[in-house]
């Protein structure tokens, strides 16, 4: 009899323990005004204001990609993207954007200590200048 009791007493304690683990996390986003219209791999979205969402909530030295999500505020837009993963610096959260000569091109998202690189960011940096920084003016969710 006891032993019963106490297996369900640890049963009961490991179903809450579970549950408590599998509850859903804030995500981590942001939102950013971008004053000019931008490339997104193979998208350009107009200028406006635009949230920025982490899907993975990856961790750098841990994890090597992240999947961002680019939404717009004031009308249709948007964009879905995996990104490399590395450690950024504690400066102010920042979108990095690249022109070479054609649209502005998203190259790098700084935000809650992650640089996220967009794919191709790398690739001709001769001809590739870093056109605009632009700092993300509101808060973070969770993490």
């Amino acid at each position: 009899m006891k032993n019963s009791i106490l297996a369900g007493m640890l049963f009961v304690f490991g179903v809450l323990t579970t549950a408590n683990a599998l509850q859903a996390r804030p995500p981590e986003k942001a939102t950013v005004n971008v004053p000019f219209s931008f490339a997104v791999g193979n998208q350009v979205l107009p200028a406006g204001s635009y949230q920025i969402e982490m899907l993975m909530r990856s961790k750098p030295g841990q994890d090597r990609i992240e999947v961002i999500t680019i939404r717009g505020l004031e009308r249709y837009a948007y964009a879905a993207v995996v990104t490399s993963l590395d450690r950024a610096d504690a400066g102010r959260p920042r979108l990095t954007f690249r022109s070479n000569g054609k649209t502005p091109e998203l190259t790098e998202v700084d935000i809650t200590g992650k640089a996220l690189r967009l794919a191709g960011a790398d690739e001709q940096p001769e001809v590739a200048s870093i056109y605009r920084t632009v700092t993300i003016e509101e808060g973070l969710g969770g993490e």
